[in-house]
């Protein structure tokens, strides 16, 4: 499977197709992966914030997968305008930062490529 960081399965670097096989290859229905890729494209963090999934499947899982999302862990909001600077967390304790700026025209998000770099 693809999408590894640390020993776990990173579920957001998965398919919809590959979450079901997933899913299935736990003893669970297919859709479980369904329900993993829906959480996912909602902003799902972490495993235990899937609250459609069955807790002892949340655990499993959580054992072997991690999603790859990262959270925010500080997030600095200008006083002058309605930049806001975020500083993102991976599950392997990585950072990143990021800064979104907002124009006339529309908004612009600036997002550091490099972990660590701040």
């Amino acid at each position: 499977m693809i999408g590894k960081l640390s020993k776990k399965t990173v579920l957001a670097g998965l398919t919809r197709q590959e979450l079901r096989i997933l899913a299935a290859s736990y003893g669970e229905f297919p859709w479980r992966g369904d329900q993993i890729y829906e959480a996912l494209m909602h902003g799902a963090s972490d495993i235990e914030s899937m609250s459609g999934l069955p807790a002892a499947f949340r655990k499993k899982l959580g054992a072997d997968c991690e999603t790859g999302v990262p959270k925010i862990k500080k997030a600095l909001r200008s006083k002058l305008d309605e930049t806001v600077k975020y500083l993102f967390e991976y599950p392997d304790g990585a950072t990143v930062e990021a800064a979104l700026m907002s124009y006339k025209y529309g908004r612009t998000l600036c997002v550091s490529t490099q972990v660590g770099c701040n």
